[in-house]
């Protein structure tokens, strides 16, 4: 079901000040940027982060970090979930970037779902 990891997605204000940030103090490197999405990756350890904008009315809710893995079959990876009796969210998709999906565990914690369009 799942593949090698993908990413962590953090929710952030200001997706460009926190793209610079983890640039310039953590030593990331800008892998794209938009006024809603960005993502970068760790020099060394490779590790991406991607972030994702949300508006100061979202304030009232939390939006935590989760953790994202690559699937190469989205559509059996969620009907096994299913199958499971795990509740998952519709498969979709945000401009040109690849399906998705999440769910969640037995404690309320999301974990995303990435399907991998490359090798």
């Amino acid at each position: 079901m799942f593949g090698k990891y993908s990413h962590t997605m953090f929710y952030v204000l200001d997706v460009s000040k926190t793209v610079i940030w983890y640039i310039e103090k953590l030593g990331f490197q800008e892998l794209f940027i938009t006024e809603y999405y960005g993502s970068v990756r760790h020099k060394i350890s490779g590790t991406r982060i991607d972030f994702h904008k949300m508006s100061h009315k979202d304030l009232s809710r939390p939006f935590p970090a989760t953790p994202h893995f690559f699937c190469s079959d989205l559509d059996a990876s969620v009907a096994s979930l299913l199958e499971l009796g795990i509740m998952v969210e519709p498969v979709r998709s945000e401009g040109d970037g690849p399906r998705f999906s999440s769910f969640k565990d037995c404690e309320g914690n999301v974990i995303g779902l990435v399907e991998q369009t490359s090798p």
